[in-house]
C-alpha cells in the first residue's frame, strides 16, 4: 500500500518541523490546541465558498451551545424546505473549533447544495464525558425545534462527524435515531474513532501506522481519550463512548464511511462497517488507500478532493428522501 505523493510530502514537511518538538503526550492542552489550530488553518489554502454562513447560539441544557449554519448559494431542491446535516468536528474531544473545519464545512455545503450546522461542542478536559456529547445531542433537539425559523426540514436531518466528531455522530446517531427520538436519515463518518476501550494492539492499523509518522500516533490517542474519559471508573467499552460496541446496530440509519488507509482507525472502521452490513444497515464504505487520517482537511490533497466529491453527492441525496 503505497502512500499518495501528496500525502507523502506535506508529511516530510510535518515531521521535519516537528523533529525537536516535544511528543504529544507532552504536551498542556493550550499547547496542543494551538498546534492543532495552526495545522488545521495554516496548511489549508485559503479560499472564498459561495455558500453563506453565519454564527448562532443554540440552547442546551447546561447553557448555550455556539455553532455556525451553512446555507448553499445554489440549493439542491430550491423549492423545499432544505436537509441539513449537524456536523461535530474532530480533535480527540479537546481541541478543534469552528474555524478549523471553516474551509471544509464550506466546501460541502457547496458540493451538496444542503445545509450544514457545525457544532461547537464542549471540549475535555475542562468539560470531560458526557458534557460535548451532550452538547451534539442537544444540538439536533433544538434544530427540531427551530426548524420553521431556520428554513430547514426535520424530517431529513443527518449527522456527520470527523475522528472524535466521527465518534460523537455515531454515538447520537445510536441515541437519538436508533431510541426513536427523532427521524436521522444518515450519519456521515469519516475516519471515526470508535473504540477507546481495547488495546491498541486489537487493530492491526494501529500498530501499522500509529507509530508517530502518519499525523495521529498512538500517544495522541492515549491522551485525548484520557483528557476525555478521565474517571477510571467510567467503562470505556461503553457504547456512548466507543461505539463499535453497539450491541444492536440495525436500528443505526443508513451509513456512509470513509476510511484512510494509512490510518490507525483503519482497522476499527473496517470492523464496523462490516458489522453494518452484517444487520442490513444500508452501508456505503471508501476507503482511500494512499491517504492519512485527517486528510479531508486538506483540500491540495487529490484525494481529499475525490472524498469531498464522493460525500457532497452522498449528503445530497438527503434532498430525495
Amino acid at each position: 500500500m503505497t502512500l499518495d505523493e501528496d500525502a507523502a510530502a506535506f508529511l516530510r514537511e510535518l515531521n521535519a518541523a516537528a523533529a525537536d518538538a516535544p511528543s504529544f503526550s507532552e504536551l498542556g492542552i493550550i499547547a496542543a490546541r494551538e498546534m492543532s489550530q495552526a495545522l488545521f488553518t495554516g496548511f489549508v489554502p485559503s479560499t472564498e465558498p459561495a455558500c453563506h454562513s453565519e454564527n448562532l447560539i443554540l440552547e442546551g441544557r447546561d447553557g448555550p451551545i455556539g455553532a455556525r449554519l451553512y446555507r448553499p448559494a445554489n440549493p439542491v431542491a430550491p423549492e423545499r424546505a432544505i436537509p441539513l446535516v449537524v456536523f461535530f468536528h474532530g480533535g480527540g474531544w479537546a481541541m478543534g473549533d469552528l474555524d478549523s473545519y471553516h474551509e471544509l464545512v464550506s466546501d460541502l455545503c457547496d458540493r451538496s447544495g444542503i445545509a450544514l450546522l457545525s457544532v461547537d461542542y464542549r471540549l475535555a478536559p475542562e468539560h470531560p464525558y458526557p458534557a460535548g456529547l451532550h452538547d451534539c445531542i442537544d444540538s439536533l433537539h433544538w434544530v427540531v425545534r427551530h426548524a420553521a425559523s431556520l428554513g430547514v426540514d426535520p424530517t431529513r436531518l443527518g449527522v456527520m462527524g470527523d475522528s472524535a466528531g466521527g465518534n460523537l455522530a455515531a454515538v447520537v446517531a445510536h441515541q437519538l435515531h436508533g431510541g426513536g427520538e427523532l427521524a436521522i436519515k444518515a450519519q456521515y463518518l469519516i475516519y471515526p474513532m470508535l473504540d477507546i476501550s481495547r488495546p491498541h494492539e486489537s487493530y492491526p492499523s494501529r500498530i501499522d501506522w500509529g507509530g508517530g509518522d502518519y499525523l495521529l500516533d498512538l500517544g495522541a490517542i492515549d491522551t485525548t481519550a484520557n483528557w476525555y474519559v478521565p474517571d477510571r471508573s467510567i467503562r470505556r467499552d461503553d457504547p456512548a463512548i466507543s461505539p463499535l460496541f453497539i450491541e444492536d446496530v440495525s436500528g443505526l440509519p443508513p451509513t456512509f464511511l470513509i476510511a484512510a488507509g494509512h490510518d490507525p482507525l483503519r482497522s476499527e472502521n473496517e470492523t464496523f462497517v462490516a458489522r453494518l452490513k452484517d444487520a442490513g444497515v444500508k452501508t456505503r464504505y471508501r476507503c482511500f488507500k494512499g491517504a492519512i487520517h485527517a486528510f479531508l482537511s486538506f483540500p491540495q490533497f487529490t484525494a481529499a478532493q475525490t472524498a469531498r466529491s464522493w460525500l457532497g453527492e452522498s449528503m445530497a441525496q438527503l434532498a430525495g428522501d
